[in-house]
């Protein structure tokens, strides 16, 4: 008898014990588990923070590009091209694009208020926002490139300097690119020992040919300068055993910059027959 009850005892301990350890290991799995939803909740606010602060770089960076290419000059003609073209191409689709995402993001206490179809809608206008900015992005960048060959801005150019008698090297190929700022031709011809660097654009805005003629100025500023009918002609200038020279011209929203570089004779025989050359698509 004294054994049973012995044994009676040390079950009901046992089964005390098992309790208590039980309720302890719910307790500590419980913990555990709240501890891992708050890190949880950390690495995604850590990761949230990293991004948004990746993309304000960037947004950063793109209005900077944007208000430096706008309103300042830049190191040349074919710095800026390659700026206007970097911008339409993806700054301004991803300005456009962080825009969208900041306004959803302010107005989220007030979509709450929003009847079901005015969420939907928001959200609607939301992501066709987001599909345009890619939309033009991914045209640009697959219809964008052209061939300049045949445009008559280049064959003007080229049939100008083979009136010099001087032997005229054509590059292999004339890119142009249409993108959504403007239409841009820039490439390197040769004629005898000089070199001729041909930037033609046109724009759906006067702002961005404007641009192109500041440049041309801020660049030969130190070349003397001539005027002929709209025409600027800088130089040419001697500097280093070589002469620099470039010509200019706006018409409505088109441009076109000349840049010349060679033996001072050739310039002064290349400029005349150049400048009679007008611009166009």
């Amino acid at each position: 008898m004294a054994k049973q009850k012995n044994s009676t005892e040390r079950y009901a301990v046992n089964k005390k014990l098992s309790k208590k350890e039980r309720e302890a290991a719910a307790r500590r799995e419980q913990e555990e588990q709240q501890r891992r939803a708050e890190n949880a909740q950390k690495s995604a606010r850590m990761g949230s923070a990293f991004l948004y602060g990746f993309l304000a770089l960037i947004t950063v960076f793109f209005l900077y590009l944007l208000i430096r290419t706008l309103f300042f000059p830049s190191a040349s003609v074919t710095e800026l091209r390659s700026n206007l073209l970097f911008l339409s191409l993806a700054g301004i689709p991803y300005l456009v694009a962080a825009a969208a995402v900041v306004i959803r993001r302010l107005n989220r206490k007030r979509r709450i208020e929003y009847s079901d179809r005015g969420r939907r809608l928001a959200t609607a206008l939301y992501l066709i926002v987001l599909l345009g900015c890619f939309a033009v992005f991914g045209i640009q960048m697959g219809s964008g490139r052209q061939d300049g060959a045949d445009s008559p801005v280049y064959t003007a150019v080229r049939e100008a300097l083979g009136q010099s008698g001087l032997t005229v090297t054509e590059p292999e190929e004339v890119p142009a690119f249409r993108s959504m700022l403007e239409y841009s031709l820039e490439t390197e011809l040769g004629c005898g020992q000089s070199k001729l660097l041909l930037n033609y654009h046109s724009a759906g805005t006067g702002m961005i040919p404007a641009r192109f003629l500041v440049q041309a100025a801020h660049d030969y500023r130190d070349c003397p300068l001539t005027e002929e009918d709209g025409l600027r002609i800088w130089g040419p200038k001697e500097t280093d055993g070589s002469a620099r020279a470039a010509l200019a011209l706006r018409q409505g929203r088109q441009v076109w910059v000349l840049e010349l570089q060679g033996p001072r004779a050739e310039l002064e025989q290349l400029i005349p027959l150049l400048k009679h050359t007008i611009p166009g698509e």
